[in-house]
């Protein structure tokens, strides 16, 4: 065998051997992305993480797929949330990132929003990205490079209630801020548009009349069928 084919042989080799030895992010894939809360800050990097290719082609301003990802899962409040890696909000890359927001599940992704440069923060090639985070939806959100890798951190804001939605209350469940329509839709009673859970609900069980109360309101009903007949008094 010429060197030439032994070169040929042996080098790939050596390169499936070292990229084998180096572990991948635990939260490589859409499958086991790693829930985060919000508000908070959690460092990451994409310089071992492989390429998802089930990501959406393209979203807002996300690009597409040209560099690994690494995942991430937030549950919505019925608050608006804002994920960055910009250091203006708490973020930080050393890279020029992307950020794509998705709904629905791993089998069938859906672009919710996406960002490859924020043009508001300080560094240009910083990302960010602001999404109404329904109650109990859960949100998959993937951080990648446009042509580089790196390390970053990514920030979680909490922006308070989504625009339209407020508390809805629920007889022996937890409050939700929903649109008054959602909640309506599932039986609950809504305080208004801006209201928080925490300020109205508590126990929304009706409280029963007492006893006298209901004598009273029985004898005003009766009065008033003696003094109304078919519409007409008597």
């Amino acid at each position: 065998m010429s060197i030439s084919r032994v070169t040929r042989a042996i080098v790939p080799a050596l390169f499936l051997t070292a990229a084998t030895a180096v572990a991948q992010p635990a939260n490589d894939n859409c499958a086991t992305a790693t829930p985060i809360a919000v508000p908070s800050t959690t460092a990451g990097e994409i310089l071992t993480a492989t390429i998802s290719f089930d990501l959406p082609k393209t979203c807002d301003s996300f690009l597409g797929v040209f560099d690994p990802d690494v995942w991430y899962t937030i549950t919505g409040d019925g608050n608006d949330v804002t994920v960055s890696t910009c250091a203006d909000l708490g973020g930080a890359a050393d890279f020029n990132t992307q950020i794509v927001v998705m709904t629905g599940d791993c089998a069938g992704l859906v672009c919710l929003a996406g960002n490859d440069d924020d043009g508001t923060c300080s560094d240009p090639f910083a990302s960010t990205v602001t999404f109404c985070a329904e109650s109990g939806v859960e949100y998959f959100i993937a951080v990648t490079g446009f042509l580089e890798t790196g390390n970053f951190t990514l920030a979680a804001l909490d922006d308070g209630l989504c625009t339209e939605h407020g508390a809805c209350c629920f007889d022996g469940a937890p409050c939700e801020h929903l649109l008054e329509a959602d909640c309506l839709l599932a039986g609950g009673m809504f305080q208004g548009i801006g209201v928080e859970c925490g300020v109205v609900c508590g126990d929304v069980t009706p409280v029963p009349l007492p006893a006298w109360a209901k004598s009273l309101l029985l004898l005003a009903v009766a009065l008033l069928g003696v003094v109304f007949v078919n519409g007409r008094l008597r």
